[in-house]
């Protein structure tokens, strides 16, 4: 027998009742701010070494990203305990720039150490939290051959809200007056005579089109890497 109308009504009623509230809580959720990934620790290094000492042993959760570099030729290896290798550039056998990166889980100790093929690395650091469960987003890379300014991707990257974006690059020979632009900042310390520059910026909303251009005094040959760490 068909239903009365009453109850086809109030069903009907209740539906629209039930399809406003799904709406409601998908427009709600949709315009949420996203929250940046946070920085535990700074992007930094240690004097120059193929190793990088945190002030404390990374929690469980948190990401440990560690992106290393050097002058010679060769391959630079991921540290022991379970890294993921991430995005690299080498400049035709020489100057390799390599991220590596892994989840926080039980650690014994603050120290990473970067290996490497022929060459021994100048590693920074830098440990994250709040990251996407897949937390490497885009990234690119860029060399040049006896200047004095590089785009650290030779193409713009579409950077997520909330991201972290960090890089590093390597120079040939030694130069100073070291700066990078649109608001990325150079990494707290320097070594090995200026040959090491490191920069970060945090987004706290997304960019269609970003990169960064790193400048310095002596004309140099040069590998950079820029990589893309994704909010939640």
């Amino acid at each position: 027998h068909p239903k009365p109308r009453h109850e086809l009504g109030c069903r009907y009623r209740e539906g629209v009742r039930m399809t406003a509230a799904s709406q409601f809580f998908a427009l709600l959720l949709a315009n949420q701010a996203v929250v940046p990934v946070t920085v535990v620790e700074a992007l930094d290094s240690n004097g120059g070494s193929a190793t990088r000492t945190f002030a404390a042993t990374p929690t469980n959760g948190d990401l440990i990203v560690l992106i290393a570099a050097s002058t010679g030729s060769g391959t630079i290896t991921a540290p022991a305990g379970g890294f993921t290798n991430g995005p690299s550039v080498n400049n035709g056998g020489t100057r390799p720039v390599a991220l590596f990166w892994k989840v926080a889980s039980g650690e014994s100790g603050a120290s990473y150490t970067v290996g490497g093929t022929g060459v021994t690395p100048v590693t920074y650091g830098a440990i994250l939290r709040g990251q996407n469960a897949t937390p490497v987003g885009n990234s690119g890379s860029n060399t040049g051959a006896s200047v004095s300014s590089l785009a650290m991707s030779s193409s713009a990257l579409s950077i997520t809200s909330g991201s972290y974006v960090l890089g590093l690059l390597v120079a040939s020979g030694t130069t100073s007056a070291r700066a990078f632009s649109n608001s990325f900042t150079i990494a707290p310390t320097i070594f090995n005579s200026g040959r090491f520059f490191a920069c970060s910026r945090l987004y706290a909303s997304g960019g269609a089109s970003e990169n960064t251009t790193a400048s310095w005094t002596t004309a140099r040959n040069v590998s950079g890497l820029l990589v893309e760490i994704k909010a939640v």
